[in-house]
């Protein structure tokens, strides 16, 4: 998956996708059911704003460059783990 933040294209790996989109579904959905079943429709808008501005922060934090530039490097690095495993 490639997104563009800050005008920087950044290539994420499909299997790291896969798990934060299930882990981000799954707390957007237990706070959901909470919100509907202790009649409180605000904590899931609250949850929706809070992971908004969270990520905004975080994104706003590290710039574009240095965020492709720890993904690549974590990613060189994953492949040279597994590549050392594959060797033993």
């Amino acid at each position: 998956m490639k997104v563009v933040i800050g005008g920087k294209e950044i290539t994420l790996k499909p299997e790291d996708v896969a798990v934060a989109r299930d882990a981000t579904n799954a707390l957007i959905a237990s706070v959901k059911d909470v919100s509907v079943s202790t009649n409180r429709p605000e904590l899931y808008f609250t949850l929706i704003v809070y992971m908004y501005m969270k990520a905004t922060q975080t994104i706003d934090a590290i710039t574009p460059d240095a965020m492709k530039y720890i993904l690549d490097m974590l990613n060189i690095m994953q492949e040279n783990r597994t590549s050392i495993k594959h060797d033993n």
